[in-house]
């Protein structure tokens, strides 16, 4: 037998309550990346830039998971897949830009003002998934 197994399951196969704590996990998440922003802004002000850095390499990475994980459970919360993915390109592509810039207090100013209210609003858009 010659069946290759899939990568992936189908989320149309999803139970709810799988999704359900998907949810919940991607809550808590965004809460605690709300906080972690807050303090990587915090430090890059203070000059500890490699440790903040490290941090919001973490978040970024959690948010790319997180977009992903919204389109998986489109089919059982469709709410969760109205997250505006698309907005945080810009941010994203601004962050890269003053990181490369070494403007760590921009950097600091552009998470505050552009990352952080994404990520309460993507939260509230999740909450009313669960």
């Amino acid at each position: 037998m010659n069946a290759k197994a899939p990568e992936t399951l189908p989320t149309e196969t999803i139970p709810p309550e799988i999704a359900g704590r998907a949810l919940e996990s991607a809550d808590r998440f965004l809460a605690a990346a709300e906080t972690t922003v807050a303090g990587v802004a915090g430090q890059l002000r203070a000059g500890l830039v490699e440790p903040a850095l490290g941090e919001l390499t973490r978040v970024l990475d959690g948010v790319v998971s997180l977009a992903s994980l919204s389109s998986d459970l489109r089919h059982v919360a469709p709410q969760a897949a109205i997250v505006p993915v698309e907005e945080f390109r810009d941010v994203l592509k601004s962050i890269v830009e003053l990181e490369e810039s070494r403007d760590w207090a921009a950097l600091a100013d552009g998470l505050e003002r552009g990352l952080v209210p994404r990520l309460g609003r993507w939260r509230q858009v999740f909450a009313q998934a669960l």
